[in-house]
């Protein structure tokens, strides 16, 4: 039974799917039937690393909403399972409840786990809607309303929790290498940590537990930090104590409010986007957070969150600014 006391095991029908998230049978066949054409599949853009990823979204607000909903369904589910170790796409977690798991270690190893959601396939996210209570035939439905080309769609609002549930016994698996060994492990989305003050496992244990579940190393993105010199997890320094924000990112900070001085928020973003266009790349993940995520009002947040001091700082700045400029 779901744990908001549905017996989700009985849903036979598409008529009984579609009363389980308040919505029209006619309007989830068609989710189902207009699938490839409710999806765009947009061009495929360039990272930080020059590999490239497609970016998918649906067109459908009907859709979108039909998503959110079947995420905090799953999210439900999930809740009631969430290991210690993953503090991305959880509540009440983030990328500095993650980084401070792995401060004043005598060495931390940063893996990344390539094409993340891509690798979780068509029969594995079956077999997670089998997992949570559903029949086969019904599985089946939601499976083919959440994929998109045989895999996890990353764009879609169901694809976080999907993949932490697709991970649940990865995060087993670690767990267990943690413990013999007497590491740290966390993970975060597609960024998995090993933090200790011994010696980390090699990189032989790690790929094989990842070759288990269908997934790789990111060779490119592989670090091991030791003690002496710069340690970072999720983007946060952790020499110290807590987390702290890198110094490439505060000189970065201290520049874009140079430019968001000279030029006002909206032609500096506006410059930012046509730069990654005109690159075919994204927008720097500085960006991206700055101003296309979190808002200004919400990054300054973030920032105090992590350094107060500095926070404080950049509330004033902004503030300076004005409401109508800012664009809070």
């Amino acid at each position: 039974m779901h744990p908001v006391g549905i017996n989700i095991e009985r849903i036979k029908t598409l008529i009984e799917l579609a009363s389980l998230f308040d919505v029209s049978e006619e309007m989830l066949q068609g989710f189902i039937d207009n699938h490839d054409e409710l999806v765009a599949r947009v061009l495929m853009l360039k990272n930080r690393s020059g590999e490239y990823r497609k970016i998918v979204f649906t067109k459908s607000d009907p859709y979108r909403i039909f998503l959110r909903t079947l995420s905090a369904f799953l999210y439900e589910w999930y809740s009631h399972r969430i290991p210690d170790s993953v503090h991305g796409f959880v509540k009440r977690r983030s990328i500095i409840t993650n980084a401070q798991q792995h401060t004043q270690k005598k060495s931390v190893t940063n893996i990344d786990i390539k094409h993340f959601f891509e690798s979780i396939t068509f029969k594995e996210v079956h077999g997670i809607f089998i997992k949570v209570g559903f029949q086969d035939k019904i599985a089946g439905k939601l499976t083919e309303l959440v994929t998109v080309d045989g895999v996890l769609a990353a764009g879609f609002a169901t694809s976080p929790v999907l993949s932490n549930i697709a991970c649940l016994d990865l995060d087993e698996d670690f767990k267990n290498l943690a413990n013999e060994h007497g590491l740290i492990y966390t993970r975060y989305a597609d960024d998995i940590t090993l933090s200790s003050n011994k010696e980390i496992p090699s990189k032989e244990e790690i790929k094989n537990i990842l070759i288990k579940y269908g997934f790789e190393i990111n060779e490119n993105k592989y670090r091991i930090y030791r003690r002496g010199g710069p340690q970072y997890v999720t983007g946060l320094s952790v020499v110290d104590k807590r987390p702290r924000l890198s110094k490439k990112f505060k000189r970065r900070l201290r520049l874009e409010l140079y430019y968001i001085k000279k030029y006002g928020f909206m032609d500096h973003w506006a410059k930012a986007i046509k730069r990654a266009i005109d690159k075919n790349t994204y927008p720097s993940r500085f960006s991206q957070v700055a101003y296309g995520g979190w808002g200004l009002e919400g990054f300054a947040a973030f920032i105090h969150s992590v350094e107060p001091k500095l926070g404080s700082k950049i509330f004033k700045t902004l503030l300076k600014r004005g409401e109508d400029e800012m664009y809070w």
